[in-house]
């Protein structure tokens, strides 16, 4: 699989390459590698759509964003079905690390509270 396989494309990035790179360099609970494109590029979009919207970040604020980052997704790769929201969360939060058999009770909150963290020291 490319890297270009699940971004809208190269030219309408919508996230700069350094916030990518602190993504991909970010202490998450599992390791976040750049050989894994697909979730790589969910994560970061999904965390710059949650910073660039300039509100609080909450869950509900994180589940806007994972659907957006779906729905455009499905916009390029038509193939995808409806439920790809699913895999954007996945990669988001139990692919992460975040997962009740690493300890963490509500899997979602923890991955909400990371992400403030991510977002406030860019």
């Amino acid at each position: 699989m490319g890297l270009d396989l699940f971004k809208i494309n190269n030219q309408e990035q919508e996230y700069p390459d350094e916030f990518e790179k602190h993504v991909l360099n970010w202490n998450w609970p599992s390791t976040l590698q750049q050989s894994q494109p697909e979730q790589l590029q969910n994560v970061t979009a999904v965390l710059w759509k949650m910073r660039e919207s300039n509100r609080t970040i909450t869950e509900d604020l994180f589940k806007q964003a994972r659907d957006k980052r779906a729905s455009e997704v499905r916009e390029y790769r038509e193939q995808l079905c409806e439920e790809y929201h699913k895999t954007v969360h996945k990669n988001c939060v139990t692919n992460l690390g975040f997962r009740k058999d690493n300890g963490y009770r509500h899997p979602m909150d923890a991955f909400v509270k990371e992400a403030k963290k991510v977002i406030v020291n860019y």
